[in-house]
């Protein structure tokens, strides 16, 4: 599934940056960028294989109510040490479309709208400071709204980029 989210992520960097109104500086009372080392009530659930530098944590006492939905699970994501991105999964067509209009509401029309097969939906908002990503798949009943700091992903790339780069130079010698 994580690798889903890293795909949906590429997708939305070929998308180039749109504006969408009300963009969020961060996810409830923590702004991208804020250092874990200074938060309290965090613990942390895995290091992301794929990616040095990229953990998950949970928040100790999670409220799992947003805009008065219920999510089952609230991951966070921490890129050497800086809040990156927040997971929130739900389950349910329902909760999926109460989300999605408040999505829109609150965002403006997103782009990508369901696949070929209607299996699968995705709607994506994409500022300068955060991305949203709101997916659902019809057959698993599963949707995952996923917030992510633009700046910090930026910075993610290019270190991606730079890695690249220095494994070619160390296959030409």
């Amino acid at each position: 599934m994580k690798k889903c989210i890293v795909s949906l992520l590429a997708l939305a960097v070929c998308a180039g940056v749109l504006a969408f109104k009300n963009e969020p500086k961060g996810f409830r009372d923590l702004k991208w960028g804020a250092e874990l080392e200074k938060l309290d009530g965090f613990r942390p659930v895995e290091k992301d294989p794929h990616l040095e530098g990229l953990e998950y944590h949970f928040r100790e006492k999670e409220d799992l109510l947003f805009e008065g939905l219920r999510f089952d699970r609230v991951e966070y994501a921490f890129w050497n040490g800086l809040f990156y991105s927040v997971r929130l999964e739900f389950g349910g067509y329902e909760t999926f479309k109460d989300l999605k209009a408040f999505c829109d509401e609150t965002y403006g029309g997103g782009f990508l709208k369901g696949d070929s097969t209607e299996n699968h939906f995705m709607s994506l908002w994409r500022g300068k400071i955060t991305q949203v990503v709101l997916t659902y798949d019809v057959a698993d009943e599963f949707g995952i709204l996923l917030f992510t700091s633009e700046k910090i992903d930026r910075k993610i790339m290019k270190w991606e980029e730079k890695q690249v780069q220095d494994e070619e130079e160390l296959l030409q010698r």
